[in-house]
């Protein structure tokens, strides 16, 4: 009951803000029923059928074809091994094709590539094989049709070689672990449809839909560290027994319910400022920021920031496989309508949301 009568006293003497606005360019509402669950861990492992996010071998014929710098390396004559930068080019299959004026007499090689994602993540692969010169002149001249396409040019046909792909290592950032992905697994895998829009996608929305990445954020992923402790505010003994902080007391706890969030956080906000006590508010911030990394066919990645608890990442799966950037829009807009509703209390979440989140050591670009 005494909880009651302060947040009827902060109704009061605080005016509600209006409700959060609609997410801006959502046209048809979603379909209520599907399940949302993460595949990203701290280590990655291999595919299985039920992986809701693209395979190992997926990712690597994704970051070749959108790539054309990387660095090959081979064992020079004195034995030591000599990494130098290489343009190169890909065919159907994802064989990498290069022109190399003087190759190393030792044909074993590895390739590095490595493709950023929008300065927040650099997934890679290395692909290990042997340096190929072609000798039928009809294979060259499909090679030289390869590159030209690559690179708006011809190439000299007698420099020209391939690596002839023996397994992939793939990693999903810098300093993580990979996964080794057969040359069949390479070579029939196809890079994801989403390839030449997801960097165009992932700005628009990081740019013009901040606040529905940020609401994913709260109903789609279950935040361990968005359930506040009191003890922040009730082991201030000098100011424990003032009004308003015992106000904003309440306030924390209505915060710990289902109660609207954008109103009892703008309350909170509110006193903290009458108080002069911003660091209490900075110790007890949720999410400072959310920014969307990268999407495929089958799902989109976040990045979220907490004051307290550091960066993390975490996967959340599309209801359904999308295959090009509109299904892709599609998918977020209706996506962005459901959690504004579940947010608004419209209706209730009848989805599992996801539960794991990849704790981020390294940042980045941050």
């Amino acid at each position: 009951m005494n909880l009651q009568i302060q947040t009827q006293s902060l109704s009061t003497h605080f005016p509600l803000p209006p409700f959060p606005p609609k997410p801006k360019f959502l046209q048809a509402k979603p379909k209520r029923s599907f399940k949302l669950c993460s595949s990203l861990s701290t280590v990655s492992v291999p595919p299985t059928k039920t992986s809701l996010k693209p395979f190992p071998a997926e990712v690597s014929r994704t970051i070749m074809e959108l790539s054309s710098i990387g660095t090959l390396s081979t064992l020079a004559q004195d034995g030591w091994p000599l990494g130098v930068g290489v343009r190169f080019a890909v065919d159907a299959e994802g064989t990498p094709v290069l022109c190399l004026p003087q190759p190393s007499p030792d044909n074993r090689s590895t390739l590095h590539v490595q493709l950023d994602q929008c300065g927040l993540r650099t997934p890679q692969c290395t692909i290990q094989g042997s340096l190929t010169k072609p000798a039928d002149a009809t294979i060259l001249r499909r090679f030289d049709s390869v590159w030209k396409k690559r690179f708006g040019e011809s190439a000299d046909i007698d420099n020209l070689y391939t690596v002839d792909v023996q397994r992939v290592l793939q990693m999903e950032d810098l300093n993580e672990d990979g996964v080794w992905v057969t040359s069949s697994d390479y070579k029939n895998a196809n890079p994801d449809p989403l390839r030449n829009s997801a960097e165009e996608i992932v700005n628009e929305i990081n740019t013009n839909n901040r606040e529905d990445v940020h609401r994913f954020c709260n109903v789609y992923v279950d935040l361990d560290f968005q359930r506040l402790s009191t003890d922040l505010l009730s082991d201030n003994e000098d100011q424990a027994d003032m009004p308003c902080f015992k106000m904003m007391l309440a306030v924390v706890k209505l915060l710990n319910t289902s109660c609207e969030l954008i109103i009892v956080w703008t309350m909170m906000e509110t006193l903290v400022s009458c108080l002069q006590i911003s660091s209490v508010f900075d110790a007890i911030s949720l999410v400072s920021e959310a920014k969307m990394i990268w999407v495929d066919r089958l799902g989109f990645d976040l990045r979220i920031y907490s004051p307290q608890k550091g960066v993390f990442d975490v996967r959340i799966p599309f209801p359904r496989e999308v295959t090009d950037e509109k299904g892709a829009k599609s998918s977020f807009n209706g996506m962005s309508q459901l959690a504004w509703e579940v947010e608004k209390n419209f209706h209730a979440p009848d989805f599992e949301k996801v539960k794991e989140l990849k704790k981020i050591v390294y940042s980045g670009g941050r």
